[in-house]
């Protein structure tokens, strides 16, 4: 347990149980500590000591500070031969979830070393459906592929597992934080005595394993039984009385035995059930977390994630296809179809198929090749995702977060993840990793003309630079320019520019600060279906891993596949005069392969 932690020292009390057979002298190291003659009776044995750190490195999350670690090493030896030893490693620091009345609801944020931090991630689901077959190595690179995209934060969703220690391990040493939820999830439990106390063991065996882990940040009790329960007609199966003995057995486990549990054996923040309130109560956007999903399942428009933003997203996401070389991993040509058996059979939402079609058709002209159509999928994923999470970073302080659903896949599959099954990114993951850089630029433009353009930053930040607004046509020439000097304290967000301004269904508009060399995403005034996209000559130069992209005219959502690998960047806009360098991790760059599409393509 950490008693103490301030600049000049940190005070520790560290537990320790011990085992004898008999009764026996040993010799006993902690840490800096030794302790000869130590006389253990036989049984079990339990001790608690001091540690003191002088002058301690802080832990801090990915984007604020170093991952410092310290090893804390316990063994016992007699005087032939080390007996036993233990070494854990641990971080320190302070986690505290903040949630206040105020004027508007109740908050949710967390605080780190006092510090608020806005949280960047996504949830976390288990990596394959055998477990067997995940390896350390698959570890590394997801968890890499998190800091790639500028994450913080990670919720390991209550369907799954209880997760390997080395995933832990690596969230330690990389600062990535861990909402994790208790093994509950979407259902009712039994609540008779043996399955609680089944619950109990369970519970206390995972607190105490994990609860050295700096980054552990919230232990939460479920996912979304309590929602269900209240607003999803559970409870029209069952009577009266079976309707109070299922909820009693609800409150003995997620109000009574987890948060006791969590309280005795850790010092991490306890929350009963996420979300706090579901879409369905009015006080979902106000207090506590939110899990939303009126886009996506009720088929409302994307513009909507600006509508209704919570105090913390902890759940919100769209479906789309993964690459064209992970379909054809488990579908031959004569499936490549959606509605073969095959694709069916790997779409597990009942309406996903037919809702991915009705929002593509809302912002593009479906295409009719299937390999077109899963290129559009993840262009429309990631493009209406990015309203949800710009929406949320721009509305800090009231909103603190943003976790969307979901991070990776457990099969190939057509599913709301940002990396499918085989570790490739889709275009969210490309979208996420620019909304969470450290500094971000977001550009709106709504249905009165008017143009807003906000910073986001992780960091407090003194904007000195000059920020240029362009607009272009379809040519690449530029038809207006303003040029405005930013001088501005930005403390989370900041918005730095609001105007009205003219743009035709076949311009665009780019925003960019000209220091930082920052942009935001190319922003149309229509739905993509209504631009008359030219055709761009795009080129390129390739040497060992690195390729080099040029084009005569403006080509958007420039897409390079075909090869097995990683480009550092895809799905990006190209502008006449730019050059645009991309590294790649994967197989032998070769242009017999390569291929390179646009919106101009989608229909082609």
């Amino acid at each position: 347990m950490q008693d103490h932690l301030t600049d000049s020292l940190a005070n520790l009390t560290v537990g320790i149980n011990i085992e004898s057979s008999t009764e026996k002298t040993i010799t006993l190291k902690a840490y800096d500590k030794v302790w000869k003659d130590f006389k253990l009776k036989k049984g079990n044995n339990q001790l608690s000591i001091i540690i003191r750190i002088p002058n301690p490195e802080l832990w801090w999350p990915n984007g604020y500070g170093e991952q410092k670690l310290y090893e804390i090493n316990i063994s016992i030896s007699d005087e032939n031969r080390l007996l036993d030893s233990q070494t854990k490693k641990i971080g320190l620091r302070k986690i505290e979830l903040i949630t206040e009345q105020d004027s508007i609801g109740e908050s949710f944020y967390f605080k780190v070393n006092d510090k608020p931090i806005f949280m960047k991630g996504a949830n976390y689901i288990p990596q394959d459906n055998l477990q067997n077959r995940v390896t350390k190595n698959h570890y590394r690179n997801l968890l890499n592929d998190v800091i790639k995209a500028n994450m913080n934060m990670l919720r390991v969703w209550g369907g799954g597992i209880y997760e390997e220690d080395i995933f832990y391990d690596l969230c330690d040493s990389l600062g990535i934080l861990v909402w994790q939820d208790f093994m509950f999830a979407c259902a009712m439990y039994p609540s008779d005595s043996l399955f609680l106390e089944n619950v109990k063991e369970e519970a206390i065996q995972n607190v105490k394993r994990l609860r050295h882990h700096p980054s552990i940040a919230l232990w939460c009790g479920n996912n979304e039984n309590s929602e269900g329960w209240h607003r999803w007609g559970w409870q029209n199966a069952f009577t009266e009385k079976q309707k109070a003995e299922i909820w009693s057995g609800y409150q003995k486990v997620f109000q009574e035995i987890f948060p006791h549990i969590v309280d005795i054996h850790s010092q991490t923040a306890y929350w009963e059930s996420s979300p706090k309130f579901g879409r369905g109560n009015p006080k979902h956007q106000f207090q506590g977390d939110a899990h939303y999903w009126g886009v996506w399942h009720d088929g409302e428009p994307f513009e909507n994630f600006e509508q209704k933003v919570p105090r913390f997203m902890s759940e919100f996401g769209f479906q789309s296809f993964p690459q064209f070389l992970t379909i054809a991993t488990f579908a031959d040509s004569l499936d490549w179809n959606l509605n073969s058996a095959v694709m069916q059979n790997h779409q597990k939402h009942p309406r996903g198929n037919s809702l991915i079609t009705e929002y593509m058709a809302r912002e593009y002209n479906v295409p009719k090749g299937f390999k077109k159509f899963i290129y559009a999928s993840q262009i429309l994923q990631a493009n209406g995702m990015r309203i949800g999470l710009e929406s949320h970073r721009r509305n800090q302080p009231y909103c603190m977060g943003t976790l969307y659903w979901q991070l990776n896949d457990c099969w190939p599959v057509a599913s709301w993840s940002s990396r499918d099954y085989f570790g490739n990114w889709k275009a969210l993951h490309y979208t996420a990793q620019d909304v969470f850089s450290p500094v971000s630029l977001s550009q709106k433009l709504d249905d009165n003309d008017m143009i807003s353009v906000w910073v986001m930053t992780d960091l407090i930040e003194n904007i000195q630079d000059t920020l240029i607004i362009s607009i272009y046509n379809l040519d690449g020439e530029i038809t207006h320019k303003v040029t405005e000097p930013i001088n501005k304290k930005v403390e989370g967000s900041a918005l730095i520019y609001a105007q009205k301004i003219k743009v035709n269904d076949n311009q665009f508009i780019v925003a960019e600060l000209k220091n930082k060399q920052l942009k935001a995403k190319s922003l149309f005034a229509t739905e993509t279906k209504n631009v008359n996209f030219k055709k761009p000559t795009i080129s390129y130069q390739i040497e060992k891993n690195t390729i080099t992209l040029q084009t005569d005219i403006p080509a958007f959502e420039v897409y390079l596949h075909g090869i097995e690998g990683q480009f550092s960047d895809n799905f990006f806009s190209l502008l006449p005069g730019e050059k645009k360098i991309l590294k790649f991790e994967g197989k032998k760059l070769s242009k017999n392969k390569l291929l390179i599409w646009s919106l101009y393509d989608l229909n082609k």
